[in-house]
């Protein structure tokens, strides 16, 4: 049966306290690990989702220019 924390020699109650010490510090440092990557990975889908859009807008525009300047509706050919 287990000790309680009373029970234990000097040297088991260092021992466990190690012990605690280092598998607290082993769950901060993943928790800040995973946050860490989160950040990234985000802040490179909203990058490439800005560098989507924008190019979206872009060919949105170019198309709406050639309808006006050559007159029709579909004068690009995309109902072809």
């Amino acid at each position: 049966m287990a000790k309680t924390y009373n029970e234990m020699t000097e040297f088991e109650k260092k021992r466990h306290s190690l012990s605690v010490k280092t598998a607290r510090l082993a769950i901060v440092s993943g928790v800040i690990l995973i946050i860490v990557a989160l950040v990234i990975g985000l802040s490179i889908y909203t990058g490439s989702l800005i560098r989507q859009y924008t190019r979206h807008a872009f060919d949105i525009a170019n198309y709406a220019h050639m309808s006006v300047t050559r007159g029709s509706a579909d004068s690009v050919g995309l109902a072809e």
